[in-house]
């Protein structure tokens, strides 16, 4: 009888236990007037190996890149955001290469295009974004001595910020939970010029803290892929990559705060210097950071029909947070509206990401 009385007992302590806590890691989507504001550094040491004929070069880069962008959402299809401005208010880099012990290239500094807005538009989620330079950008570009078309396809191979849902599992998990992505899934995770992939990552929900209503989790992954994509100088490259990556989710809305990664790659291309195709293979690491703050404008009581106006947008100001204040992403009225910029196929030797082609030789 006392047996069968602990055993009660201890199995009506289990049962209290219950299920663990799960966690809906995607998010219900941003809304119009959104703005988050994104800062993302990139570091690449790496060696380079340039057969010319029965000899080898090698020489050592580091480039080192920086951009800072405050996204602005201006249309919404459902949990898909559809329309987006961006202000680039950071575009810098370094590129440095040392053959030697001597430095051969050590150039960047700022891009000209720092607070250039860029307009996106899709028709929906999964869609490929147009990226449009206003005709009034255009015209200052132009003011300044800066080719709009080079400014256009520089920044058209940017990538539009996103929530990146697509990552993470559609249904809630617990603490522990691992999932994996595969081959063209990656592109969400690793970005770039990338045709073709294969490989695969796998997630782990490490941890979830703070307070209900202002979660966070933190996820890890490790990643494996090689493929196909466009680099800076070689075009169409062959490339492998491995590493890690930790990120920082919020719960509340649904966007990735921060993350950083540390990875392996190799990649080999051809080099073209005076006609001749020098065949390239560079080996280093790239370590990365991002981080990411979402201002949304405050939920009022008082009801309103009115739909947004283009032509103004929502800033914080101390003491003021709903502060009126002209939207320069939109053109002035009466400007010639411009079709929407369809890039072409990058050409080898031009790398828009890392924005050389434009702050190449300034002082």
């Amino acid at each position: 009888m006392v047996r069968f009385l602990m055993f009660v007992c201890l199995a009506a302590t289990v049962g209290c236990k219950g299920e663990p806590a799960k966690y809906a890691l995607r998010g219900s989507g941003l809304k119009v007037r959104d703005a988050v504001t994104e800062r993302n550094t990139e570091t690449l040491r790496a060696r380079i190996e340039v057969a010319n004929g029965g000899e080898v070069i090698l020489m050592d880069q580091t480039l080192e890149s920086s951009r800072g962008v405050v996204w602005t959402v201006t249309a919404v299809n459902g949990s898909a955001s559809t329309g987006i401005n961006a202000n680039f208010t950071e575009l810098r880099d370094h590129n440095r290469i040392l053959r030697d012990g001597k430095a051969v290239v050590d150039d960047g500094g700022d891009s000209p295009l720092r607070n250039v807005i860029l307009n996106c538009t899709r028709s929906g989620a999964g869609a490929v974004w147009a990226k449009t330079l206003p005709s009034y950008e255009r015209l200052r570009l132009n003011n300044a001595g800066v080719d709009p078309d080079e400014a256009q396809t520089v920044l058209s191979a940017l990538e539009v910020w996103d929530t990146r849902d697509e990552l993470f599992p559609p249904e809630k998990v617990p603490v522990g939970h691992k999932w994996t992505r595969t081959d063209s899934e990656l592109r969400t995770l690793l970005g770039g010029q990338i045709i073709k992939i294969t490989g695969k990552a796998e997630f782990t929900l490490v941890e979830v803290t703070g307070k209900p209503g202002e979660q966070s989790a933190r996820v890890a992954y490790t990643v494996e892929a090689k493929g196909t994509m466009i680099m800076q100088d070689l075009g169409e490259s062959e490339f492998s990559l491995g590493g890690t990556g930790t990120l920082t989710r919020s719960l509340a809305y649904g966007i990735t705060l921060s993350e950083s990664s540390e990875l392996q790659l190799t990649a080999t291309g051809d080099l073209v210097e005076g006609g001749r195709r020098l065949r390239t293979k560079v080996t280093g690491t790239i370590t990365a950071t991002n981080t990411a703050t979402l201002f949304r404008e405050p939920v009022t009581s008082t009801p309103t029909t009115a739909s947004f106006d283009p032509r103004f947008e929502y800033r914080p100001v101390p003491g003021n947070p709903l502060s009126r204040a002209p939207n320069p992403n939109v053109p002035p009225a009466g400007a010639t509206p411009v079709k929407p910029f369809v890039p072409a196929t990058p050409k080898p030797g031009l790398d828009p990401r890392l924005l050389k082609l434009l702050t190449r030789g300034r002082g």
